[in-house]
């Protein structure tokens, strides 16, 4: 049995009323643990600027690949690059989250968008 199977009937149990507090909570977050990450999920719609997610899944989306939590692994990073944008006075907006973020991290609304310039420069 596989882990959607399990979840599904561990929901099932919860309607009916057989889950304590703190099961529901562990189960919450296996499926936030659980949730996909599709390339196309790391999007940036604002045109000349890219997250470093969005920016990884367009040039190099064998890295993402390889990386077990991408979002995690891709936060130094964004904190590097901002670091060395903003000490160069280059702009940085805010974009909203893309879903797998939200599902992952509910508090995240929003991230760093970087000009698409800079990104490419950063992983050259």
């Amino acid at each position: 049995m596989d882990a959607t199977n399990i979840i599904a009937r561990l929901r099932d149990a919860q309607r009916g009323g057989f889950m304590d507090h703190v099961t529901a909570a562990k189960l919450r977050n296996l499926e936030i643990e659980l949730a996909g990450t599709e390339q196309e999920d790391f999007t940036c719609d604002i045109m000349g600027y890219d997250t470093v997610l969005s920016y990884l899944a367009k040039t190099n989306p064998e890295a993402l690949e390889l990386m077990v939590n991408p979002v995690h692994e891709t936060i130094s990073v964004g904190i590097d690059l901002s670091k060395r944008l903003h000490s160069r006075g280059v702009p940085i907006i805010k974009v909203a989250a893309c879903e797998h973020m939200k599902r992952r991290f509910p508090k995240a609304r929003y991230v760093n968008a970087y000009p698409t310039n800079e990104l490419a420069a950063y992983f050259a």
